[in-house]
C-alpha cells in the first residue's frame, strides 16, 4: 500500500483513469487525481471513507459478495457499474479490480482501475437506434411498394366501373368514396417511400413563406372552422432550396397534430425569421401539449399517442427537412402547447 502511495503523487497521477485502492472492508487507503477528475473527491476527503459511500454503486450486496468471492478465487474482476459522481451525476465505468496480497499471501485490500465509458455507451445507443431505423426503413419501402401494386389495380378498376354509362348513381357514389379512400392511402404509401429511400424528389429554391402561404387553404380544411390561423413572414425574402410539395406535406401533418390537440378550437401561428444562414419557421399551437416521454419519442417512426394513426407525419417531417440541409426542433409542455420548428440553409440566390 505505500508502494502505491507514493506513486499516486508521481505515475499514477498522469493516468487519466480512477486509481483506487482500499483495505478489505474497502475503505479508501489510495486515491489519484484520475479519481478525482471522475467522482468530484479529493484524495483527502476520500481517505478512509467507504468506497461505497464515495460512489454510490448500484450493486446489491448479494452481487458485491459474489464479486469478492470471484476476486478470491480467480484473482481478478471485470465490471460494468452505474455510480454517482460527488455533484450527483449518474455515470457508467468499466472497472477492473485486483486483490491486494500481503507477505504471507492473505489478501489485505483491492485496488481498482476504472473509466468513466458513459459517452462511448451514449454513442453505442445512438448507433443501435439508428441501426433500427435503417431496418424500419427497408421494411416501410416494401410495404409501400407491395401496397402500390394493390392500390393502382383498387383504382384502375374503380375508374373503369365510374366510366360505365349504366352505372347506378347511389352504387357511383360508394365507388367514388372506395377510389377517395385508395387515394388516401397512395398518400401514406408516398410517405413511406420518403421515410424509406431517405431522398426528397424535387428541390428547388423556393421562397419559405410563399409556400406557407399556398398552404392556408389547405391547412383550413384540414383543421376546421374552431382553428385560427395567423401568419407573420419574415420581413425579406426567404428562399430555401426543397420540394415544396413534400414542404407542404409537412406543414400540414404539423397542422393536423395540432388541430388534434385543439378539440375545442385555439390558435396555430407560423413565423418566419432569419438568423444567420437559415430560415426558421415556427409553428406554435395553443393546444393541449406533450408530456416529456412524448416529446423524447415524437420522432420515432410509427410512434404515436392517437388510436388509428400511423406515427409517421413527424417522422417522415424529420426526414425531409434532414435531407434538405435542415433540422425539425420540438418544444411542448403539457397544458402550455407545443412549438414545431423547421429551420432550413437558405440559398445564395
Amino acid at each position: 500500500m505505500k508502494n502505491l502511495e507514493t506513486l499516486s503523487h508521481g505515475v499514477l497521477d498522469l493516468v487519466q483513469e480512477a486509481v483506487i485502492e482500499t483495505t478489505r472492508d474497502f475503505r479508501v487507503t489510495g486515491w489519484n487525481r484520475g479519481a478525482q477528475r471522475i467522482y468530484g473527491w479529493t484524495p483527502q476527503e476520500a481517505l478512509g471513507r467507504e468506497v461505497r459511500e464515495l460512489l454510490r454503486s448500484e450493486i446489491e450486496d448479494a452481487e458485491r459478495a459474489r464479486m469478492i468471492r470471484d476476486l478470491d478465487e480467480h484473482g481478478h474482476v471485470f465490471t460494468l457499474a452505474r455510480q454517482q459522481t460527488r455533484s450527483g451525476d449518474t455515470i457508467e465505468v468499466e472497472a477492473s479490480v485486483v486483490p491486494l496480497r500481503g507477505e504471507g499471501g492473505a489478501i489485505t485490500g483491492y485496488l481498482s482501475v476504472s473509466r468513466d465509458v458513459s459517452l462511448r455507451r451514449r454513442l453505442e445507443t445512438r448507433l443501435e437506434e439508428t441501426r433500427h431505423l435503417e431496418l424500419v426503413a427497408r421494411l416501410a419501402g416494401g410495404i409501400a411498394h407491395d401496397l402500390n401494386t394493390l392500390l393502382t389495380a383498387i383504382l384502375g378498376y374503380a375508374d373503369l366501373t365510374l366510366a360505365d354509362p349504366g352505372l347506378p348513381g347511389g352504387l357511383a357514389a360508394d365507388i367514388e368514396q372506395i377510389s377517395s379512400a385508395a387515394r388516401r392511402a397512395g398518400e401514406l404509401t408516398t410517405q413511406l417511400v420518403a421515410f424509406s429511400r431517405g431522398q426528397v424528389l424535387a428541390p428547388r429554391d423556393v421562397d419559405l413563406d410563399e409556400v406557407v402561404a399556398n398552404s392556408l387553404p389547405a391547412r383550413k380544411r384540414i383543421a376546421g372552422r374552431k382553428v385560427q390561423f395567423l401568419d407573420v413572414p419574415a420581413p425579406a425574402l426567404t428562399l430555401v432550396h426543397i420540394d415544396p410539395g413534400q414542404l407542404q406535406r409537412v406543414l400540414l401533418d404539423i397542422v393536423a397534430n395540432a388541430a388534434e390537440a385543439m378539440p375545442e378550437g385555439g390558435r396555430v401561428s407560423f413565423e418566419t425569421e432569419h438568423e444567420g444562414r437559415f430560415a426558421r419557421l415556427r409553428i406554435t399551437d395553443t393546444g393541449t401539449g406533450m408530456s416529456e416521454e412524448t416529446v423524447q419519442r415524437a420522432f420515432e417512426p410509427f410512434f404515436t399517442t392517437k388510436r388509428g394513426h400511423t406515427g409517421l407525419g413527424l417522422s417522415s417531417a424529420h426526414g425531409i427537412i434532414n435531407q434538405s440541409g435542415g433540422r425539425v426542433e420540438l418544444a411542448s409542455e403539457e397544458g402550455a402547447g407545443t412549438t414545431v420548428t423547421l429551420s432550413l440553409p437558405l440559398t445564395d440566390a
